[in-house]
């Protein structure tokens, strides 16, 4: 791998992880046109966010049905108590 796709993956990286930080919609073909990139890159980037959390043993990457974007798992843990306890969507 050359340098430059190195820092590129890097870059797009750190850019997803703010947008699940900052709880934008994170959605894989937008992402792939956006950087110009196939969804299977994306794919493996966001594969690459679980691992580390996994390793850090932080939270997870979850996929919401119901709001049609990537969660991390602190706001998709949220999310599904928040429906359990009191019914919102």
């Amino acid at each position: 791998m050359k340098n430059g796709n190195s820092e590129e993956k890097s870059i797009r990286i750190l850019k997803i992880m703010k947008r699940l930080n900052q709880k934008e919609i994170v959605n894989r073909s937008d992402l792939a046109n956006e950087f110009k990139v196939d969804k299977k890159t994306i794919q493996r980037d966001i594969a690459t966010l679980r691992n580390y959390f996994f390793e850090e043993g932080e939270s997870d990457i979850k996929y919401s049905s119901s709001k049609k974007r990537l969660l991390s798992w602190k706001e998709w843990q949220d999310s599904f108590y928040k429906r359990r306890t009191f019914g919102y969507k």
